[in-house]
C-alpha cells in the first residue's frame, strides 16, 4: 500500500508493506478525522514518517493487526499509538514485533489519549524521547505488552544539555511530564498519566539514559509495571521510580531476580522537590545498583520496598541510600531474606536511623510477618490456570444447614472470625494442614465417609462460584479464604 490518508484499509491476509500514513485520523479541512488499518494476518511491514500508524489529531486513528505475525514498524514523530487533542491505538495480537520511532511515539500522549498494545512475543520497541508510554500536558499514554522476551530501548540521540554533554535525554517508558515556566508561572501546567504495563513472565530488560521507567516531572504520575521474569533495569538518572518537581513516580515489579542500575540517583525509589517516589520488588533475589534508594530530598518522600528474597544494595554511600536531605523522608524497607549492603554499619536484619527523617528498616529473620510461610500466600498467576485439584476447610454458620463442629450455635460474624483464625493457622511455618481439617472442617462429605480431600476444579465445574473463582487464581500450596457462600466460607489450598 503507497500513499497517505487512507480512511479505511481491511487487508484479509498475507505478507505485505504499508509505506506512507495510514491510520492518522487528522480533523482538519480536508482530511479524514477518523481513519484505521485492519490487517488480518501475515508478517507485515509498516515504513512511515510522521503522524501515522496510530496517530489521532483532533480525531481518532486505529491500527489493528492480527494474525500473530512477525512484523515490523517504522516511523519518525507523532505516530505508533499517539494522541494530539486525539485517539491514537495501534493493536497487534502477537508475534516477535519489531517497533522502531523517534519522538513522540509508541503509546503517547498530548491532550489526548495514545495506546499501544502488543499480546505477545518477544518484542522490540527502540526509540529516541517521548516515547514507550510517555504523557505530555493533559495526555494519558499506556504501553502494554502482553508478555515475552522484551527490550525497551530510548535515548541515544538527543544530548541533555547543558546539564551533561555525554548522556542523552529518554523522558520515556512509563514517563509523564508538564509545563514549568519559571518565568511565568501562570503559564505553567501539569503533565499527565503514563502506563508502561508488561504483563507475563518474560525476562525484560529496559535500557534508557536520562528520566524514565516510572518517573515524572511537575504535576505529573509516570509508572512502570511489570508483572514477572528476570528483568533488567539500566537508567543513568531520573527514573526508577521517581519523582522530580512536584510529581509522582512509581515502578512495581511484582516477581523474578531483577536489577536495578541508576548511578546518578533521583530514582530507585527517590524524589526531588515536593514530590513522590516509590519503587516496590514484590519478590525475587534483586540487585539494586546506584544512588537515591529510597532517598527523598527537598521536602520530598522517597521509598523503596523490597518484599521478600535475597537481595544486595550497592552506592556510594551512607547518603545515598535511606537517606535524605532537607525536610524529607527516606525510607528503605526490606522485609524478609538475608540481604547485603556495601554501606558500613547498614546490616540484614537491623534497623538503621539515617538523619532526621530516613531510615532502613531491614526485618529479621522471619520477615515482616514472623512465622508465616511466604509461600502459602497468593500471588497473581499468568497465565490464569484452567485446571487446579485444592482441598479446603468449610466454616459454616447458622443457616447454612450444615453441622457445626466445636459449637451447638454460630453467627456469621463468628464464623468469619474463625474462619480467618484458621487461615492463619494454615499459613503459619510448619502448619498440619491435615490436622486442621480434622480439627474444624465442617463438610461432612459423601455421608461423612470422605472429607471431600480432592477437588478437581475447572471453569465448567459444577461447583459454588464462590469456591470456584477463588481456586482457580491460586498456584500449588497457596491458600486463601473464599467469599461467603451459601455453605459458609472455605479455606481453600491448591495442592496440583
Amino acid at each position: 500500500y503507497e500513499g497517505d490518508d487512507f480512511v479505511a484499509i481491511i487487508d484479509l491476509g498475507g505478507n505485505d508493506t504499508y509505506r506512507g500514513r495510514v491510520a492518522s485520523g487528522i480533523g482538519l479541512p480536508g482530511r479524514a478525522p477518523l481513519s484505521f488499518v485492519l490487517d488480518l494476518g501475515g508478517n507485515d511491514r509498516y515504513e512511515g514518517e510522521d503522524f501515522t500508524q496510530g496517530f489521532g489529531f483532533n480525531g481518532v486513528g486505529i491500527l489493528w493487526d492480527l494474525g500473530a505475525g512477525n512484523d515490523y514498524y517504522r516511523s519518525r514523530f507523532c505516530s505508533q499509538a499517539c494522541g494530539l487533542l486525539g485517539y491514537g491505538e495501534l493493536f497487534d495480537d502477537g508475534g516477535d514485533d519489531q517497533y522502531f520511532t523517534d519522538s513522540g511515539s509508541q503509546g503517547a500522549a498530548c491532550f489526548g489519549y495514545g495506546h499501544l498494545i502488543d499480546a505477545g512475543g518477544n518484542d522490540t520497541y527502540r526509540g529516541a524521547r517521548y516515547v514507550q508510554a510517555c504523557a505530555l500536558v493533559g495526555g494519558v499514554a499506556v504501553l502494554t505488552d502482553g508478555g515475552g522476551n522484551d527490550l525497551y530501548y530510548a535515548g541515544g540521540k538527543y544530548l541533555h544539555k547543558p546539564l551533561h554533554n555525554d548522556h542523552y535525554q529518554s523522558l520515556s517508558q512509563g514517563f509523564s511530564i508538564g509545563n514549568r515556566s519559571d518565568a511565568n508561572p501562570a503559564m505553567g501546567t501539569g503533565g499527565g498519566v503514563a502506563l508502561l504495563l508488561d504483563q507475563g513472565d518474560g525476562n525484560d530488560n529496559y535500557i534508557a539514559d536520562i528520566y524514565g521507567q516510572g518517573s515524572s516531572y511537575w504535576y505529573s504520575l509516570g509508572m512502570l509495571v511489570d508483572e514477572g521474569g528476570n528483568d533488567n533495569h539500566v537508567l543513568y538518572q531520573y527514573g526508577l521510580g521517581g519523582g522530580i518537581h512536584l510529581s509522582t513516580g512509581i515502578l512495581v515489579n511484582l516477581k523474578g531476580n531483577d536489577t536495578y542500575t541508576d548511578p546518578w540517583g533521583v530514582g530507585l525509589g527517590g524524589a526531588h522537590d515536593y514530590a513522590v517516589g516509590w519503587l516496590i520488588d514484590r519478590a525475587g533475589n534483586d540487585l539494586y545498583q546506584g544512588g537515591g534508594q529510597g532517598q527523598g530530598l527537598n521536602f520530598s518522600v522517597g521509598i523503596l520496598l523490597d518484599c521478600s528474597g535475597n537481595d544486595s544494595h550497592a552506592c556510594p554511600g551512607a547518603g545515598s541510600i535511606g537517606a535524605g536531605h532537607n525536610n524529607d523522608i527516606s525510607l528503605l524497607l526490606d522485609l524478609d531474606g538475608e540481604d547485603f549492603y556495601t554501606v558500613p554499619g547498614v546490616k540484614n536484619g537491623r534497623f538503621t536511623r539515617q538523619g532526621g527523617h530516613g531510615l532502613i528498616y531491614d526485618c529479621p529473620s522471619g520477615g515482616w510477618f514472623p512465622g508465616i510461610d511466604a509461600s502459602t500466600l497468593p500471588t497473581k498467576q499468568d497465565p490464569v490456570p484452567k485446571e487446579v485439584i485444592v482441598q479446603h476447610i468449610l466454616i459454616s454458620c447458622d443457616g447454612c444447614n450444615v453441622p457445626l463442629k466445636n459449637a451447638a450455635t454460630r453467627s456469621e460474624a463468628e464464623a468469619l472470625a474463625l474462619a480467618r483464625q484458621v487461615l492463619r493457622e494454615a499459613r503459619r511455618k510448619g502448619a498440619d494442614w491435615s490436622a486442621l481439617q480434622k480439627k474444624y472442617n465442617e463438610d461432612s462429605g459423601d455421608g461423612g465417609v470422605h472429607e471431600h480431600n480432592r477437588y478437581l476444579v475447572a471453569p465448567e465445574a459444577a461447583l459454588i462460584k464462590e469456591f470456584k473463582d477463588l481456586a482457580l487464581t491460586l498456584g500449588v500450596g497457596q491458600i486463601a479464604l473464599s467469599a461467603k457462600g451459601p455453605y459458609g466460607w472455605h479455606i481453600i489450598k491448591r495442592v496440583e
